[in-house]
């Protein structure tokens, strides 16, 4: 088969043209539709059949962004890379004697020469071109190099924390972590130019690879866990990361009960264990992740040096999976072995000394099931730091939960509750995202059919004329099942949990119980209201987007005319294509044009304005919609992140496998907000920007400023940074689209919200040097990492403002 058309721009012009491309055979194809790739690749089978317009254009929607390239310079780039990599494969496979295993390998090397070699610009004159790859390795280079830099200051500070307690209980858990900072910065050292991945995975099932990797997955969790142990231990006065005060008696802003266990409210030592268990679980998961990326590298070199290449990756998928499983089981059996024999020669306390040989390979065993999970079903939507950070927050609330039930089944004088304070709202949160997880486990048989059924064309399929009823009947069976799940074993769970009370009334009955009466219920209509005026605004953009492509080939005409007016190159669309191959096109051009931010047609000033300015839309929302409730009420707000949370995944159901009737709706709505990071089949950003404000709450911090802080860097910090960065930014950081001016923008709209705060007396008096120095080293995290802002911004600002105390 021919490669489809390729829609192309002029560098001087948004319209696009549908080239035809010559196949192998000589004739050229009629390419009447944008390039297929990515998630297009499945959306446009699974809405492109339905013969709805909106459902039909929501695969250009997607994934076109990324495929569109300037025209006007000296080499097609949106083809070059491809045609490149398919000759070196040729070439490495087609020399004498050599393996297929190692000539796979040769190909997939030079793969990543030509990822490097495409980001040289095509107008380089030739002469300097071959010196511009060296130059960016040596410039990504340093920029990994200030991040392990950063990463290496903070497990010192870390380190010295600890062990400036003067317990000997928490001066244990320095060997264990001078063991994982060793570690991951070994195997940071040993993979600068390398790829880091875990086992059976391919490095593209990833979004990016980056040099500094390594460090995120292995280190930022941990780091954060040891400040939290730190600050837990009772002092006077109270760190910003310690327990908050539960009850419904004080006048404390945690207006929450506890739930009614043995053990329950926990002893200020209680708290310290738990916290010494979580630092071990997070200790082991990294420990894991570092087994991975050496086991991976290790079998690379074994098979480059003998010339023979097991390619795992290729095949069956339920080969693949038992070699991961072999393989996770003797990660897991090795760092049990090194744990069983250090406690067997009396150093118990030396790694993982609150966890036993059961928990450990239970929580082993999760987590990386879970990594297993996220790679094949979120492809391409996470960096490896990504990665680790989800599949840790998944699989500390799973066993939460595990713990939980453990507890109230047979309690055990001395065992641990709980990680957190074991309150209402923690049993809701568990129930609520836990609960959704299992949805997507037990009725993914359901999901998978849906999206199959919807993914494949009506020719394809045993009975076409009744694919509706069909997909009627899936969905009716989803919905069903999900009430049976959640009245027949979460609701239980929750009675459970609550001493045999009933969950709903009780729920009802908690509105009811904050600082005010009244001031629950106020927040959720507050809320109502925004997001009422939020989505009409939202739609007014998309709706733009359609009248533009809609009202007729005439509209586009004049705005053509007008354009070549400033322009050598005019190309025009092509009369034949449709109303919703017309608004793809439209929308991906705005897609295609971050910086342009008014644009003009004959319909007057356009209304849609560029995707970036739609996703910090949301940014900001979040600042408007959180800031009073963290204020006044942040055990509501616990909860009421917990629900959104599980709302959020609950829809990514719907959306991902096309659902009837809300699927095509949600895949379209969502589009609309899509950027680089948003490459792989699940979208996720969301859900990241709702963590990331949540995290200080879930973390039940004491001090009022970390609870606004995930919001502040979020909603003002890096909505400031994006906004000025693109529109203002002329220098950039080294091989990366961040600009230094989106940075000092940055720096200024956190300290400047942080001083709002302070002056609305939202927060707690301020330690203003504090204060500055966490902006300055926050900027450079904003700055210099690739990962997503949305997961390590809050986790940073959380581990710095315990550091050093910002109040």
């Amino acid at each position: 088969m021919g490669q489809p058309g390729r829609v192309e721009y002029a560098a001087s012009e948004r319209t696009p043209t549908v080239r035809p491309v010559i196949v192998p055979g000589g004739s050229q194809k009629k390419a009447g539709t944008p390039p297929v790739s990515g998630r297009q690749r499945s959306d446009a089978a699974q809405y492109g059949e339905s013969g709805n317009d909106a459902e039909a254009s929501c695969d250009a929607l997607t994934d076109h962004a990324r495929t569109v390239r300037p025209r006007g310079s000296r080499r097609d780039l949106s083809s070059s890379g491809d045609v490149r990599k398919a000759e070196r494969r040729r070439s490495s496979g087609r020399r004498p004697g050599t393996p297929a295993g190692l000539a796979q390998m040769r190909a997939d090397v030079d793969e990543q020469v030509v990822d490097d070699q495409e980001l040289v610009d095509a107008s380089t004159p030739r002469a300097r071109r071959a010196r511009v790859p060296v130059r960016i390795e040596v410039k990504s280079r340093l920029r990994a190099f200030c991040e392990a830099l950063l990463f290496l200051i903070a497990s010192v500070a870390v380190m010295h924390r600890l062990s400036a307690l003067g317990r000997d209980d928490v001066r244990s858990k320095l060997p264990e972590i001078g063991l994982l900072v060793t570690l991951s910065f070994l195997c940071f050292a040993t993979h600068l130019n390398a790829t880091c991945t875990v086992w059976a995975t391919r490095v593209r099932y990833l979004r990016k690879t980056d040099m500094s990797d390594a460090l995120y997955s292995m280190l930022l969790m941990p780091l954060l866990a040891c400040v939290y142990l730190a600050d837990s231990v009772p002092q006077d006065p109270p760190r910003p990361l310690a327990p908050a005060v539960f009850g419904t008696t004080s006048g404390a802003p945690w207006r929450a009960g506890f739930l009614p266990m043995p053990g329950v409210p926990q002893s200020a030592e209680d708290v310290v264990r738990a916290r010494r268990a979580m630092l071990d679980v997070y200790t082991l998961f990294g420990l894991v992740i570092g087994v991975h990326i050496f086991g991976t590298t290790w079998h690379r070199k074994q098979s480059k040096r003998h010339g023979q290449h097991l390619q795992i990756e290729n095949m069956p998928g339920g080969t693949v999976f038992a070699y991961y499983v072999a393989f996770a089981l003797g990660a897991t059996a090795l760092i049990a072995l090194l744990k069983g024999v250090l406690s067997f020669c009396g150093w118990k306390s030396v790694l993982l000394g609150d966890l036993t040989i059961t928990q450990v390979a239970v929580d082993a065993v999760l987590f990386q099931l879970g990594l297993y999970a996220w790679t094949r079903v979120a492809r391409q939507n996470f960096t490896l730091g990504e990665l680790s950070i989800a599949c840790t927050f998944n699989t500390t609330l799973i066993l939460e939960a595990i713990i939980l039930t453990t507890n109230k089944l047979a309690p055990v004088p001395g065992m641990i509750v709980a990680y957190r304070t074991p309150s209402v709202v923690y049993a809701y949160q568990l129930a609520l995202i836990v609960g959704m997880m299992l949805v997507g486990l037990v009725l993914s048989p359901l999901l998978a059919l849906s999206r199959v059924l919807a993914q494949r064309p009506t020719h394809r399929l045993r009975w076409p004329d009744k694919r509706n009823l069909h997909r009627r009947l899936l969905a009716l069976g989803f919905f069903v099942f999900l009430a049976l799940i959640v009245f027949g074993t979460l609701g239980p769970w929750v009675w459970w949990m609550l001493g045999r009370r009933n969950p709903w009334l009780f729920i009802a009955r908690f509105m009811l119980q904050g600082p005010y009466w009244w001031l629950r219920l106020a927040l959720l209509g507050y809320w109502g209201v925004l997001c009422n005026i939020a989505l009409l605004s939202l739609q007014l953009m998309v709706n733009r987007v359609w009248q533009y492509a809609t009202v007729g080939d005439q509209v586009q005409a004049q705005a053509i005319k007008r354009r070549s007016a400033r322009s050598d190159s005019v190309t025009h669309t092509p009369p034949n294509l449709t109303a919703s191959q017309r608004a793809a096109s439209s929308a991906v051009s705005r897609l295609a044009a971050p910086r342009t931010d008014n644009e003009a047609t004959a319909l007057g000033p356009a209304l849609a304005v560029n995707v970036n300015v739609r996703r910090k839309f949301f940014h900001m929302l979040a600042v408007l919609l959180f800031v009073p409730g963290l204020a006044l009420d942040p055990a509501f707000m616990h909860l009421a992140f917990a629900a959104a949370f599980a709302l959020f995944v609950f829809g990514e159901y719907l959306r991902y496998c096309a659902v009837y009737p809300v699927g095509a709706s949600l895949h379209f709505f969502l589009s609309q907000f899509l950027d680089s990071k948003d490459s792989g089949l699940v979208i996720l950003s969301h859900m990241y920007l709702l963590s990331g404000c949540a995290a200080g709450a879930w973390l039940e911090t004491r001090s009022a400023l970390l609870l606004q802080f995930g919001v502040v860097l979020l909603g003002v910090g890096d909505s400031c940074a994006s906004l000025v960065g693109r529109r203002y930014g002329r220098l950039h950081w080294p091989r990366s689209a961040k600009t230094v001016e989106g940075t000092l923008a940055f720096f200024v709209s956190v300290v400047a919200a942080v001083l709002l705060l302070r002056l609305v007396r939202m927060v707690e008096p301020l330690n203003l040097p504090n204060v500055l120095l966490n902006a300055v080293l926050l900027s450079a995290v904003e700055g210099i990492s690739e990962q997503n802002d949305n997961l390590v911004l809050p986790v940073s600002g959380l581990l710095l403002g315990s550091l050093l105390p910002m109040s």
